[in-house]
């Protein structure tokens, strides 16, 4: 059987928080004429909107189904589908508090929670509530799961006759992370380093060769006219400070994501593909530099 999920205040809220994103990003254009932080600030929205776009639709489109002793959490047209069967279920609760936990990766507040939540004593869970007035969870042995509906009755019948405990064991951090071992992190972590090389090496490279004009230009406008000049050295010193803060960004973000390992691997990939698009912005920049006003 299908059942609906209960509607709040989740579709209002994202809604209004992408409008007044998109206002702010939008009037800082207004101020912004240079081409760094133009791209910058489009990048931003485009990433921003979609984010937004996707948990939008995810709540208008989600609903759960009971079927064969499975829980199906629907979304996007019956696109995605996470199906949790009863037989790895460990245990079940019922909140019907506001939601109390730190937000990982996703959208929500105490009303709402839509991604993966550390909640306390329960662990890392992926949330699915579209509102907390009846909240569900059920822990299996790899991931916990929450959801809203509004016939909650019939789950929880379900479970009972599966033998499912009425409560859930506490979480117990672990504080082993071997992120060092992780093959993808690592592959990640490699490329972002390799273009931040890449950035630096190139133009000092290309000065020591000789194959850089006297003058290079420092800073644009919006629509990629020079607006400075400076020496080929003040260019090579630019890009080459250009890479160090990608640098110190990157340094930042595999903490970031150490951190968040020891709760959920996968929330920590994020802080390193937010590292990758910050580079890529940099390095795309400066090759178009180079191809235009550089000579080679």
């Amino acid at each position: 059987m299908d059942i609906k999920p209960i509607r709040g205040i989740a579709t209002l809220y994202m809604f209004s928080i992408a409008l007044i994103t998109n206002v702010i990003i939008g009037l800082l254009f207004f101020f912004v004429n240079t081409y760094l932080l133009s791209t910058i600030l489009l990048v931003t929205l485009v990433i921003v909107d979609l984010y937004f776009l996707y948990y939008f639709f995810l709540d208008l489109t989600m609903k759960y189904t009971l079927i064969d002793n499975h829980i199906i959490i629907k979304s996007f047209w019956n696109l995605k589908k996470v199906d949790v069967d009863f037989k790895d279920i460990e245990g079940y609760m019922i909140s019907k508090e506001p939601i109390h936990g730190i937000k990982l990766a996703g959208m929500g507040n105490s009303k709402f929670s839509y991604g993966r939540d550390i909640i306390d004593k329960i662990g890392i869970v992926r949330m699915f509530v579209s509102c907390q007035k009846s909240t569900m969870f059920f822990k299996t042995s790899k991931m916990c799961y929450a959801i809203s509906p509004e016939q909650i009755e019939p789950i929880e019948e379900a479970l009972i006759n599966c033998n499912i405990p009425n409560y859930i064991d506490e979480y117990n951090e672990d504080s082993k992370v071997e992120l060092h071992k992780d093959k993808k992190f690592l592959i990640l972590l490699s490329m972002v380093a390799l273009i931040i090389v890449l950035m630096i090496v190139i133009p000092a490279i290309l000065y020591l060769r000789g194959s850089l004009p006297v003058s290079m230009p420092l800073s644009f406008d919006a629509a990629f006219i020079p607006i400075e000049y400076g020496t080929v050295k003040e260019f090579v010193f630019k890009q080459m400070a250009y890479g160090v803060m990608n640098m110190v960004i990157l340094f930042c973000m595999y903490y970031a994501a150490y951190f968040c390992a020891k709760y959920d691997r996968k929330t920590a990939y994020r802080y390193i593909y937010i590292s990758l698009i910050i580079v890529m912005v940099f390095f795309v920049i400066q090759i178009r530099i180079l191809s235009r006003f550089g000579n080679i």
